[in-house]
């Protein structure tokens, strides 16, 4: 196929571009930007590509324009009033481009708008990366199926940047007087400041330094890394030549994909996903309020904190010693007489099981706590610093049951305390409601074991004790007669049946009994029933709330496909015959689960893929894994899909704002004279036509911050 390139600098040249257009219809098109900041609001692009390709022509048509040309807005206008005749219009991690075209105030809202991520998803066996699945990432892809050089123009941009970066921190040591490491050893510690300098000469020589960079890199504190250089930096030469690159790689993985996808049938995915971005997109650009008052506080109580905690540590050693000095610490753990294979913190867990009164306890349970607080310090707390609000991309199809999943949904819902309990920082509570606005949380009520339910059903084998958690299953209501009615006449029984969709959604409003007991039915506790079945003990045993905590821990393992020796992973120690009866406890309360295990076993050996209750085909995955796939993968296309009705119906709505998806929960923002609204929300959230299985989504309120939530 002939690939032509060209750098449009006048708008006129639309006019030739329009023509070959025309002439050459598209089978597909495809944009990308590059920008000056990853940030999806600050960011602005500098360069805008695009091009199609036409497999009836066997031509591939590129286009470049670069923001210095006066033009350029034109330009990029006239692109988009001809590309929506395109039959699909790409980009790789398509919400970004979408961001920064909309932050030039040349938004793109057609409806052939599509990703080439749900193209590789839909193209491959659906299996993670960590498993040996497809990367996602469009050199990586494009090195292994489309063409072994496809990194090239990446390896000379970052090669640019890696030398940027060099010359500056190269500066940085000759302004300190320092060696690297030094300079490393000063600014990888999360807790020093500018104030931390060790003399008031390296404060001004760094002052001096950091007043000199670039305005770009006036954000960075400490050494500058590669990744801390914006391509608006690179050599536009370099720039040029990896920017074409990348809509070529967009174009070829459309035509490599695309055969694959029609083979397995899979085009429903793109079809689903495609409807995906544009809700999504919107719950992006809302970004989450920051409590920079509360983030100021809680970084001088970590920081105090820590420091405490490091000078402890080397009291407690007598060295001079860091918690991740692995061999130093391993040196004195040997010297005490305990020789373990590393100091990883797997290993450290399980020495006070395995050493209960070792004097080296003290310094294991530091050294522990310190990398605890210092990965929060970096992962969460540094990363909210000096900010006013935090964005983040939602990725859609990162899991490869298409499970979305942020950085946000990585938020821990406790925080971190010190070792006499007191709170250091929580995340959450970092963040709040815009102003004027409250919190609102749907949170779908257990909705993976909902479906887990609904399986057993569909496979003809209701499970009792898990229906039972959600609706009367196997129960009837005895008919109330009104005075006035005849005693003669005969009024029966009425029994449950899940295909009604009056008894699925108002059975609260009666009493239920047990057909096999006459026992008055009440919601079973599915954690509770594991405890029970696995140790055979009542509720009012004394040991009953921890073992139903493990019991809680292990149904939700069993449901992601666990086996017993991850169960003993989980309990190190605990016998293997008390893993066998946990293990067995959770089959013996639940048995029509181990009938949808086999189904799954048995379907992943009969045919190369499965289907989940929304149609979405899983290719190449093994029982085993198919078992959360199906459950989990359901439970994520519900969850877009009432996303995508809520956004419908809401999205030109002065204060209703779909912020953020976390995990089954969705946060919203609004008004408060607009919470009368929040049942209609709650009724197009729970709407599943087909379910026989009541579907519950619960609603929290917050007027303060993400944590601190109460029942609406």
């Amino acid at each position: 196929m002939d690939v032509y390139k060209t750098e449009i600098i006048h708008q006129n040249q639309m006019t030739i571009v329009q023509e070959l257009f025309k002439s050459q219809p598209p089978n597909a098109a495809a944009f990308d930007t590059e920008a000056n900041s990853l940030h999806i609001i600050d960011g602005r692009l500098f360069l805008f590509q695009f091009g199609w390709y036409s497999t009836e022509h066997d031509v591939m048509h590129v286009y470049l324009v670069d923001k210095s040309s006066p033009d350029y807005k034109e330009i990029i206008k006239l692109w988009h009033g001809i590309v929506k005749y395109s039959p699909v219009y790409l980009g790789h991690n398509v919400k970004y481009d979408l961001h920064m075209v909309a932050n030039e105030d040349l938004p793109y809202a057609e409806d052939n708008i599509s990703d080439t991520l749900f193209y590789i998803r839909a193209a491959h066996d659906n299996i993670s990366t960590r498993h040996g699945g497809v990367r996602l990432g469009l050199k990586y892809y494009a090195k292994k199926y489309i063409d072994p050089d496809a990194d090239a123009g990446d390896r000379a941009v970052q090669s640019a940047r890696s030398a940027i970066a060099k010359f500056h921190n190269n500066r940085l040591k000759q302004a300190l007087g320092w060696t690297l490491k030094q300079v490393d050893d000063f600014f990888k510690d999360r807790t020093n400041t500018t104030e931390d300098f060790p003399t008031v000469n390296a404060l001004v020589a760094y002052s001096i330094w950091h007043d000199s960079l670039p305005e770009e890199l006036q954000f960075v504190y400490g050494r500058l890394k590669t990744d801390d250089i914006p391509y608006s930096m690179v050599d536009p030469a370099i720039m040029k030549a990896y920017a074409y690159d990348d809509i070529v790689l967009t174009l070829r993985i459309h035509m490599y994909t695309s055969p694959v996808i029609t083979q397995r049938g899979t085009w429903g995915t793109i079809e689903f996903e495609n409807k995906c971005i544009y809700p999504l997109w919107h719950m992006e650009r809302q970004g989450l309020h920051v409590d920079k008052e509360y983030v100021n506080m809680s970084f001088f109580k970590m920081k105090r904190y820590i420091r405490q905690r490091r000078q402890d540590l080397k009291d407690l050693t007598g060295m001079n010693i860091t918690a991740n000095q692995h061999k130093l610490f391993k040196e004195y753990l040997e010297e005490h007489g305990l020789v373990l294979a590393g100091t990883g913190d797997d290993v450290l867990t399980r020495v006070p099981i395995d050493h209960p009164n070792h004097p080296t306890l003290p310094a294991i349970s530091c050294v522990q706590e310190l990398r605890t607080l210092e990965k929060w310090l970096s992962t969460y707390l540094f990363r909210m610093m000096g900010q006013d609000k935090m964005y983040t991309q939602i990725n859609q199809v990162g899991a490869a049951s298409l499970r979305m999943s942020s950085d946000f949904q990585q938020f821990p819902k406790h925080g971190i305390v010190d070792k006499h309990g007191a709170e250091l920082f929580n995340p959450r509570r970092a963040i709040v409601p815009p102003p004027g606005k409250v919190f609102v949380f749907i949170d779908y009520s257990q909705i993976e074991l909902r479906v887990q339910a609904l399986y057993t059903i569909l496979l003809g084998e209701p499970d009792l004790n898990l229906c039972r958690a959600f609706m009367p299953y196997n129960c009837y209501m005895k008919q109330v007669r009104t005075p006035t009615s005849n005693p003669l006449i005969f009024y029966p029984d009425i029994f449950f049946d899940y295909n009604n969709k009056e008894h699925l959604t108002k059975f609260n409003n009666a009493t239920w009994y047990h057909n096999e007991d006459n026992e008055q039915w009440h919601p079973v506790d599915v954690h509770g029933a594991t405890t029970k079945a696995a140790f055979n003990i009542a509720e009012d045993h004394p040991d009953y709330k921890d073992l139903r905590s493990m019991g809680k821990r292990v149904n939700f393992a069993k449901n992601y496909g666990a086996t017993k020796k991850q169960i003993y992973i989980m309990f190190p120690d605990l016998s293997e015959k008390e893993i066998r009866a946990i293990d067995g406890g959770y089959y013996k309360a639940f048995p029509s689960i181990l009938t949808y295990h086999r189904y799954c076993e048995s379907l992943a050996v009969a045919q190369p893929y499965a289907t989940n209750l929304f149609g979405i085909r899983y290719w190449g995955v093994n029982g085993h894994t198919l078992k959360n796939m199906l459950v989990q993968g359901s439970s994520a296309i519900y969850l877009k899909d009432r996303i995508n009705a809520v956004h419908e119906q809401y999205a030109n709505h002065p204060s209703i704002k779909l912020v953020m998806p976390v995990h089954d929960e969705i946060i919203f923002t609004m008004e408060e004279k607009d919470l009368h609204l929040v049942p209609s929300i709650v009724t197009i959230m729970q709407k599943w036509d087909d379910a026989s299985i009541p579907i519950v989504a619960d609603t929290e309120i917050s007027r303060t911050n993400w944590y601190d939530k109460e029942d609406l």
